[in-house]
């Protein structure tokens, strides 16, 4: 069993170094290329430019999300689910409570069927929205803006370091600020648009 394991472990390592980096390294250099050099050249600061990745992300996520259909899926479960609690209310008329009960039995299965369904469908569209961005965009910031890089730009390990007694906090990581503008241009893109589709009903 610990032979397998390990011989297990040997294939694993050898196509995460050979098959998933190179291609991840890649594209992570060609991003780098593209983005970060430029910013860093103009000389904005560190901080500024994992905010604006954070947005970027989060816009990503968001046209993931359209891509997906996410909004449609919602609606469309909802608009079934609603269907059938309306059946089930209609059933409850019946004055046979045997064939009551069966067709009760029947549509609480059926019901149960299209919500597990519904669920699993769900976790792999927001899974595709969500967190593959938000993985991807973290292991790439954290790449490019490591420990040494932030030593030699900010002559600390932080992106931003905060004052002494600031709660046992010595600054804010890459990570932090990262998720911190990602969820908060969430929620903006989110409430527009709900403001935008508020006034197309308009």
């Amino acid at each position: 069993m610990e032979e397998w394991l390990i011989q297990l472990n040997r294939i694993a390592d050898y196509i995460f170094n050979n098959m998933v980096m190179p291609p991840f390294s890649a594209v992570s250099h060609l991003l780098s290329i593209i983005t970060v050099d430029p910013m860093t050249r103009a000389g904005i600061p560190v901080a500024l430019q994992i905010t604006a990745f954070g947005a970027l992300t989060a816009l990503c996520s968001m046209l993931l999300g359209r891509i997906a259909g996410n909004a449609k899926e919602e609606a469309e479960f909802q608009k079934v689910f609603h269907e059938k609690i309306s059946s089930q209310k209609d059933m409850t008329r019946l004055s046979d409570w045997k064939i009551k009960k069966i067709l009760m039995e029947a549509s609480d299965n059926e019901l149960d069927e299209i919500f597990n369904e519904y669920i699993a469908g769900k976790y792999v569209r927001y899974a595709t929205t969500y967190l593959i961005p938000i993985t991807f965009a973290e292991i790439w910031l954290n790449h490019v803006f490591n420990a040494s890089k932030l030593m030699d730009m900010n002559g600390v390990i932080w992106v931003l370091p905060l004052p002494d007694n600031s709660f046992g906090m010595e600054g804010i990581s890459v990570s932090a600020l990262f998720l911190a503008t990602y969820l908060f241009f969430l929620f903006c893109f989110f409430i527009l648009r709900r403001i935008i589709n508020k006034q197309k009903k308009i």
